[in-house]
């Protein structure tokens, strides 16, 4: 049977826990079934043991699994020149030097994707610790499916928020962390990530007049398009330099347009 007739379960990793939904499909990814299992995200064993229990019990004949990592357990950067690399060769090793300058030896043993833009624009890579991608696979493995796919919360973020055009920045925003992307058109040329401390409707503002200080920049009137997972979505206050829109995370994590606050 054709794979885009399969019921999907889709899974979203988290330092904390492990939060799934089965979709039939159809004309629309319906969910049917939610369920959810804290663990130690760290730790490969309990995360492989509690994903595992989850899809044996979700899982139904002809089922597919996507996986999406919270934006914590990614790390991101930017690459000039990618579409000047040759083969695969050069373009492995340009990625490990790259994420080896930003976070040190430890970037070894991280596996990586490259997403790219137009030529004019640097490509974005997102990488991932090996053993947390071999403890997802195994899990699917235990539970008899079929892995599609395995993407960061940030590019599923990035389509439901319709980060295409029109926006200056957009934010990914999680819990405990945003991931704030630089747009020019439909490109992204900048990433930053930050980890918040207090609430994301005081932190934010401040944290984007920090960023157009550095860079020399007036943010005043600037479009910021901002995707929350939060159950009651942020509200910022009126007279911000910023024009923040804030929409809902697809309920679905397929990466649907979300609603506006």
């Amino acid at each position: 049977m054709s794979p885009l007739w399969r019921d999907v379960l889709v899974v979203h990793v988290a330092r904390t826990g492990v939060r799934l939904r089965r979709h039939v499909r159809g004309w629309k990814a319906t969910p049917q079934h939610a369920a959810e299992a804290t663990c130690d995200g760290s730790d490969p064993v309990s995360l492989g043991a509690a994903l595992a229990a989850l899809l044996t019990d979700a899982a139904a004949a002809r089922t597919a699994v996507r996986i999406v990592l919270s934006n914590d357990l990614v790390r991101f950067a930017m690459l000039d020149g990618a579409h000047q690399l040759r083969g695969a060769g050069e373009q492995d090793v340009a990625i490990r030097h790259r994420l080896r300058s930003i976070h040190g030896p430890v970037a070894d043993t991280w596996r990586w994707t490259l997403h790219e833009g137009s030529s004019e624009a640097p490509a974005m890579i997102a990488a991932a610790d090996g053993w947390l991608l071999d403890a997802l696979q195994k899990a699917v493995d235990v539970a008899a499916l079929r892995l599609r796919r395995i993407e960061p919360w940030l590019a599923v973020a990035a389509r439901a928020g319709g980060a295409s055009g029109g926006t200056d920045l957009f934010v990914a925003a999680e819990a405990s962390k945003v991931v704030i992307a630089t747009m020019r058109g439909s490109d992204v040329v900048g990433l930053r990530s930050v980890r918040l401390h207090n609430e994301l409707v005081d932190e934010l503002p401040r944290i984007l007049d920090q960023m157009h200080l550095i860079e020399g920049r007036d943010g005043r009137g600037k479009r910021v398009t901002l995707v929350s997972d939060a159950t009651a979505l942020p509200r910022f206050p009126e007279g911000l330099a910023w024009d923040i829109h804030v929409r809902a995370m697809d309920p679905t994590w397929l990466g649907r347009p979300g609603a506006h606050a």
